[in-house]
């Protein structure tokens, strides 16, 4: 049944649902419907409180999308900011500044290179564990283990010995440079030469047996082998001293007295 008449208005009235299709109703303000929107289109509102119109970031309940409706997340719940002329975050320290030259940025530029940027001049610092694991600093130096690098790359260990590890995982070929508490090391770890090389051109090597092959990766079979020299022409060794002092090559078949140097 009707309630009042046109000429009996309410005052207040609380009502806990409505029924009906809503088009009898009259005195609403205009700008309070929106015709042809976008599913899950995030809304603005003008400072009258009246609706103005759709934004450009949609919420479907699990992903925030801005620029896009379409655009794929590929796991979980996350954040997609897509624009063709590339799209970025960018955090600020409003004590710093927020000028187009500060703050820290995450860019991915319209021809799909990706940038992390800190504008300010200060260091970029990654950690895991609660705990600082590599920064780079405002100078381009990268320290890992370490907040003071002055290095364009320094590995450090306050516990113990430092190490950087190469690995072709093809060929499970290692190489090891290491800072320990007996020295520095550089190695191999498994049944590989050591290689020194000038100009792109192997100079010498170390084999698995620890001889040193100068110029030549054939040890030639003999009992001399430990060191070899070899060259396309005219081969030598020069040892020079200073002019008061002698040069010597002993041959010793021992560590003490005289066999330091009755080798035969």
């Amino acid at each position: 049944r009707d309630l009042g008449t046109t000429s009996v208005r309410w005052r207040n009235a609380y009502v806990d649902t409505y029924y009906g299709d809503g088009s009898n109703l009259t005195g609403i303000s205009a700008g309070t419907s929106l015709s042809g929107s976008t599913n899950n289109t995030i809304c603005t509102v003008t400072g009258a409180n009246a609706i103005q119109g759709e934004s450009n970031l949609t919420y479907d309940g699990t992903n925030l999308r801005l620029g896009t409706t379409t655009a794929a997340i590929s796991a979980g719940i996350g954040l997609m900011i897509a624009d063709a002329a590339g799209a970025r975050i960018k955090l600020c320290d409003s004590d710093q500044g927020v000028t187009a030259s500060d703050g820290f940025e995450i860019i991915q530029s319209n021809n799909g290179n990706a940038f992390i940027y800190n504008r300010e001049n200060s260091p970029i610092i990654f950690g895991t564990n609660n705990t600082e694991r590599m920064r780079i600093t405002h100078e381009g130096s990268v320290g890992i283990g370490t907040d003071g690098s002055t290095y364009e790359l320094e590995v450090h260990d306050g516990s113990g010995a430092a190490a950087l590890r190469l690995k072709d995982g093809a060929n499970n070929v290692i190489c090891d440079l290491i800072a320990g508490s007996t020295g520095g090391h550089l190695r191999t770890t498994y049944n590989h030469p050591l290689l020194f090389s000038t100009n792109q051109v192997e100079r010498l090597r170390i084999d698995t047996s620890g001889r040193m092959l100068l110029g030549t990766t054939d040890t030639h079979g003999s009992d001399a082998d430990d060191i070899v020299i070899a060259t396309s022409g005219t081969t030598g060794i020069t040892i020079r001293s200073g002019t008061s002092a002698s040069g010597n090559i002993y041959f010793a078949d021992g560590n003490s007295g005289t066999s330091l140097y009755r080798g035969r």
